[in-house]
This record gives structure tokens, C-alpha cells and sequence, in this order.
């Protein structure tokens, strides 16, 4: 039997998960991410001194590979408040540049749509393609352990994400360009 109905379909955007894989989209909160001073490290017999910075991340890896074991890295991008990213990216405080990054001509950005589910309340959301990580597998599993719920971002907004990502990444730049049509 058909409905006709003339509201549009609904897509949520998230949804919480409390299993212990992880698939692309899942949200990985307060993750600690070492970072190594390379300059340094690469001197002499410099000791090398890794320091932890904590992240708020979205997995980037394809959910194909991370659930058949055949990657030892994850990848994931950071993500902050549009409020946070607009105070901390001068490119972001024009709200024409917001427009053109939540139209996806901004390729060092992707907006994700605010959350209104209980316990992950957040305003619009801005991933960084700019700073991404990659972690080891276990050490991403091992934050998902205890059934702790946390956020994933659903189809096809997670296809979406991916999407912009293959953008930022493949992007060539021409020595000679196709000249501008005049009006």
C-alpha cells in the first residue's frame, strides 16, 4: 500500500549507537591525539617528547575497512562549534564564507547540521579537513568500549561528509585555466 503525503520525507542527521565497532561517522568525544615536534625530533639524538591535545573527532576511514579489520589507522577529522570556529578561523567570521562553506565551495571545511538529541545538544557543527589524524585502530575501539552511547551521523549525511572529504583531497590545481566568461 502506498501513502501519499505531502510532507517531505524525514532524514535525521544522527543517531546514538552504544556498540563496540566503529564505522565511518561516529563521533569520538575528548580524544587525546599525540603530536610530536618534528623539527626536534628529527635532530641528532634529540629526545623526542610527544604532547597530547584533546579533540572532539569524527571518523573519516570507510565503515567497509574498519569493520573487516583490514586498516591499522583510523582516520579522523576534528570538529568544533560554529561559534568556537568562527572565533579561532578569521575565514569563518563572514557569514558570506559561512554560505559558501555550508555550500561546499569552502573544501577546507563541512558544516554538520546542529543536534537536537538529548545529551548531544550542539549548535551547527564545522569539520576541519585542514588538521586530520590518523589513530590506531585498537586505540579508536578502545573508545568505544562499556557501551558507553555516543553520537553517529547517519545516511546520507555521513556520504555527504565523505564526499567533501574526497573533494578537499583530490583537488588539482591547473597551470592554465580556462579564461572566465565575459558577461
Amino acid at each position: 500500500m502506498i501513502v501519499e503525503s505531502d510532507e517531505a520525507p524525514s532524514f535525521p542527521w544522527y543517531g546514538e549507537t552504544g556498540a563496540n565497532d566503529l564505522e565511518q561517522g561516529d563521533f569520538l568525544s575528548s580524544l587525546p591525539v599525540f603530536e610530536t615536534p618534528y623539527p626536534t625530533a628529527l635532530q641528532a639524538g634529540a629526545q623526542v617528547r610527544a604532547t597530547a591535545k584533546i579533540y572532539d573527532v569524527i571518523v573519516l576511514s570507510q565503515s567497509c575497512d574498519l569493520l573487516a579489520g583490514k586498516i591499522e589507522n583510523v582516520l579522523v577529522a576534528p570538529h568544533f562549534s560554529l561559534s568556537d570556529a568562527r572565533e579561532a578561523i578569521p575565514t569563518l567570521k563572514d557569514v558570506n564564507r559561512c554560505e559558501d562553506t555550508r555550500r561546499g565551495y569552502l573544501h577546507s571545511f563541512h558544516l554538520l547540521n546542529a543536534c537536537e538529541i538529548q545529551g548531544y545538544e550542539s549548535e551547527v557543527r564545522v569539520v576541519s579537513f585542514r588538521q586530520v589524524f590518523t589513530v590506531p585502530l585498537n586505540y579508536a575501539l578502545a573508545q568505544t568500549t562499556g557501551n558507553k552511547e555516543r553520537l553517529r551521523l547517519l545516511p546520507p549525511y555521513r556520504e555527504h561528509l565523505a564526499q567533501a572529504f574526497a573533494r578537499f583531497v583530490m583537488r588539482v590545481g591547473l597551470p592554465q585555466d580556462i579564461p572566465p566568461f565575459k558577461k
